[in-house]
């Protein structure tokens, strides 16, 4: 079938991950929206004044105070909220930076020029929406003042694309990019898209986070790691590249999929995991790196079957595993070790830790008396305080992911408790054409930064990330060049 809206939406609906969020987490999946509509009482006329509400920016290099120039949004005292209805953005010259101001910088308020961003009001603007996910984040003091009530989501917002992988490469030849490897047939001085990437269609699911943050500390936690940096505005996504049925593809037109997604299974997953630089959104190759990502598998219409209790079998979403802190997506927990007290771990707001509610049953043997009365045993040791519990370990980047913090599926975000306590909204677009009532909003296609740009060599901090840059290349544009390296 050729791939209408209609498709799409089955198809994105059908293979939606099950993201399990870690236990410590302190910063969740907001709506693109409510990032562009934030307004601060702030006066930027100020010298040191931090710049806070949400502005769409181009500023001159280096950057200075009297080159921030604000183009929309809530620049000051007398700047009107962004409209998510009409365009973002001017392509920058090559000593500008074009970005999306929410916090501003700390930094301004010292007189220590633009080294430091402000995390510390971004959890404290979505302080509300957060909690909702972990109860020990803190509220009271820590709400910022703004100009209007904070535009807050009402639900958590999960953005997927459907897109043609050969759609990344011909844009790369087009733009004399060098992300992709040519294949070894083709002439160098001509070059011609991978086919081996052709007959594929692209899922994509976008998730954006307000900000970057360290992992939690832990004793193995390397110092060099870029897993240190921070940033304002952050863009991750999974892709699912599924095989056309059609026996040769050369243009979206000879994209088909199946009718039934859910007899469908995925070639191939890739999972973004973080960025390691910002870059300039406009260098035509050698990016990777920065951006990456892993290839593996997924099960069939996007469930996998696990066993139940007492050798039951149950089916369940396919998982994507977000690191604390850093939001790198994966397709396991990290690993794990058992101690005979629960592991304070990473102390957020309001005393939340993973200790808290996260003492973890072994998986006794079940269905053997046995393994009952073990079991029964470790609920009684649980209760009284004197447990086994499983505290998570960094892998080799810093990077904590836990099997036991919240949930969000496609019956809501889910808590500890089980309940859903926010439901999920999620906006599906088509890059494919001819697809009305699925096109993408026009701040889609912003190419700067989602978040406020830094000085080089800043300390700690690195510049905001995109969800595109100005030569047209997404986060399914990356995870579509790792998987060229996997085939």
């Amino acid at each position: 079938m050729a791939i209408s809206c209609n498709d799409l939406n089955a198809y994105a609906t059908q293979f939606l991950p099950q993201f399990v969020f870690a236990a410590m987490e302190r910063v969740y999946p907001v709506s693109a929206e409510s990032w562009l509509q934030q307004c601060a009482q702030d006066d930027w006329t100020q010298p040191t004044s931090p710049h806070r509400g949400t502005a769409d920016v181009v500023a001159t290099l280096p950057l200075q105070v009297g080159g921030l120039m604000a183009a929309s949004g809530c620049n000051g005292v007398g700047g009107a909220p962004i409209d998510p209805s009409q365009p973002l953005g001017a392509y920058p010259g090559a000593r500008e930076e074009s970005f999306l101001d929410f916090a501003g910088w700390t930094s301004l308020t010292t007189n220590d020029g633009f080294v430091e961003g402000d995390d510390d009001y971004i959890r404290a603007y979505y302080s509300k929406y957060f909690s909702q996910f972990n109860s020990g984040l803190a509220l009271g003091e820590q709400t910022p003042p703004t100009r209007t009530p904070p535009v807050l989501p009402s639900k958590t917002a999960i953005y997927c694309e459907g897109a043609w992988a050969g759609a990344f490469t011909r844009l790369a030849i087009q733009e004399g990019l060098t992300d992709f490897a040519t294949p070894p047939t083709n002439d160098p001085n001509q070059l011609s898209p991978d086919t081996r990437l052709d007959p594929y269609f692209v899922l994509t699911y976008y998730l954006f986070y307000p900000c970057t943050e360290p992992p939690p500390p832990t004793s193995s936690f390397a110092p060099t790691s870029p897993n240190q940096f921070m940033r304002e505005g952050q863009w991750e996504a999974v892709s699912l590249f599924f095989k056309s049925t059609s026996p040769t593809v050369s243009s979206t037109a000879d994209l088909t999929l199946a009718s039934d997604p859910t007899q469908v299974t995925p070639d191939f997953a890739v999972l973004s995991q973080g960025i390691t630089t910002s870059g300039n959104g406009t260098s035509v190759g050698g990016l990777a790196t920065s951006y990456p990502a892993q290839v593996g598998s997924w099960g069939q219409g996007g469930q996998v079957m696990k066993s139940g209790s007492f050798g039951s079998k149950e089916i369940e979403p396919q998982e994507v595993y977000v690191t604390s802190g850093t939001h790198k997506n994966l397709f396991s927990p990290t690993p794990t070790s058992t101690t005979s007290s629960p592991d304070p771990g990473w102390t957020a707001a309001g005393g939340v830790s993973e200790g808290v509610g996260g003492a973890l049953l072994p998986a006794w043997p079940v269905g053997t008396i046995l393994g009952g009365l073990l079991l029964l045993a470790g609920f009684l040791m649980q209760f009284f305080g004197k447990d086994s519990s499983t505290s998570p370990l960094p892998d080799s980047s810093g990077d904590v992911a836990t099997g036991n913090g919240p949930i969000a599926n496609s019956t809501g975000f889910q808590t500890d408790s089980g309940a859903p306590s926010v439901s999920i909204d999620l906006a599906v677009y088509s890059a494919l054409p001819n697809n009305a009532g699925c096109e993408p909003p026009p701040w889609w296609s912003y190419p700067g930064r989602w978040g406020i740009a830094v000085a080089s060599g800043s300390a700690g901090w690195d510049s905001g990330g995109r969800r595109i840059d100005f030569k047209g290349r997404s986060r399914a544009y990356w995870n579509t060049v790792w998987l060229q390296t996997a085939l």
